[in-house]
């Protein structure tokens, strides 16, 4: 049985206005927080000058908005997805570039935090980014680590400044809303 609790999608980039019908009735099938008639405003106003589109439901299915974010990976319209936690779920968010969807488990404040399972891929991106980087062998111990614990274990394997190195990975694998394309209908 499906919980609903908090989410929220930010949708973006170069559309086709033919596209238009279908988005509204997808967003409207899925968005009750929202009247069809204030989707359907801020829709037209992105054919008159683009902008960012960002619509938040209360009680989404999971929270997230599987319906929208087909259509959205179908049609290659980019989208960043947050959900919100609840007693058996981490907060998350799912970015889709319009050709690869990459998810991310958060804090409540959706800071991103790094699973233990990709933990080692976050390691080897850094690696590529530090030539100099000495990787040590590891022992984990806890099943997911805040950025900031992953920046002192960088901390004791490089000279390079951590933190830096960390956000440049994790901002290169995962935008802000604030990065996402406005939404232009072409």
């Amino acid at each position: 049985m499906a919980e609903y609790f908090w989410g929220s999608i930010a949708i973006g980039g170069k559309v086709s206005k033919d596209l238009v019908p279908d988005l509204l009735k997808v967003l409207t099938g899925e968005i009750n927080d929202h009247t069809p008639e204030d989707i359907q405003n801020d829709l037209d106003a992105c054919l008159i000058k683009p902008q960012l589109v960002e619509f938040a439901q209360s009680d989404a299915r999971w929270g997230e908005f599987e319906d929208t974010q087909s259509f959205c990976q179908e049609h290659k319209i980019v989208y960043l997805v947050k959900s919100a936690a609840d007693l058996d779920c981490d907060a998350c968010m799912k970015y889709f570039d319009g050709n690869e969807e990459i998810e991310v488990t958060c804090s409540q404040d959706f800071d991103p935090t790094i699973g233990k399972y990709h933990f080692k891929a976050y390691l080897k991106h850094i690696k590529d980014m530090c030539a100099d980087l000495t990787l040590v062998p590891l022992k984990l111990e806890s099943r997911y680590f805040h950025e900031k614990e992953v920046a002192r274990t960088i901390a004791k394997l490089s000279s390079t400044d951590p933190l830096t190195v960390l956000e440049a990975v994790i901002e290169s694998r995962f935008p802000d809303v604030g990065d996402i394309p406005e939404l232009e209908f072409i």
